[in-house]
């Protein structure tokens, strides 16, 4: 029996007869996403909305993201699934609270002019947010945290399959 983390054997190929594979680890695979990033960048995240009722009377309402849950990565066909639950607190006494849950495929992509690997987002993240916070605001705020997150770790992860692949 092979030790652990040691070299697997596989009894299927899975890459034709003229290519090969490289195989990382989920630990490693989830260190190259910072989640702590996604968490910071949402949590210092907050709205503003107007609200007009009759007679000209009119409030503004400051929104303060948390995450309740999350962020976490579950790694699925096609990529690893980024997803959470931030809350969304108003300022105000009679402001309602809300929530924002969102789920954003992830995957490795591969630059075969460079041979270089870099981190991507799969279409737009699948959000569901509370009634009173506008859907495309909810959606851009997850997509851009998380694509700066990528864009942050994208060196690491290029240095990464760079280093293995020097190793081949």
């Amino acid at each position: 029996t092979p030790l652990a983390g040691g070299v697997q054997p596989l009894s299927q190929s899975f890459v034709g007869s003229s290519g090969f594979a490289v195989a990382v680890s989920k630990e490693y695979a989830s260190s190259l996403i910072d989640l702590n990033a996604v968490r910071q960048a949402i949590n210092n995240y907050s709205f503003t909305i107007t609200i007009s009722g009759p007679f000209g009377i009119s409030d503004s309402v400051t929104y303060r993201f948390s995450f309740t849950s999350g962020p976490t990565l579950t790694f699925q066909n096609g990529g690893i699934a980024i997803s959470g639950t931030v809350s969304a607190s108003g300022n105000k006494w009679w402001s309602p609270n809300g929530a924002v849950s969102f789920t954003q495929l992830v995957t490795l992509v591969l630059d075969i002019p460079t041979q270089t690997i870099t981190p991507a987002t799969v279409g737009s993240p699948n959000v569901d947010q509370s009634w009173f916070i506008p859907h495309d605001l909810a959606v851009n705020v997850v997509s851009a945290q998380i694509q700066n997150a990528l864009n942050a770790n994208k060196q690491a992860v290029s240095s990464a399959f760079d280093n293995a692949r020097a190793m081949l």
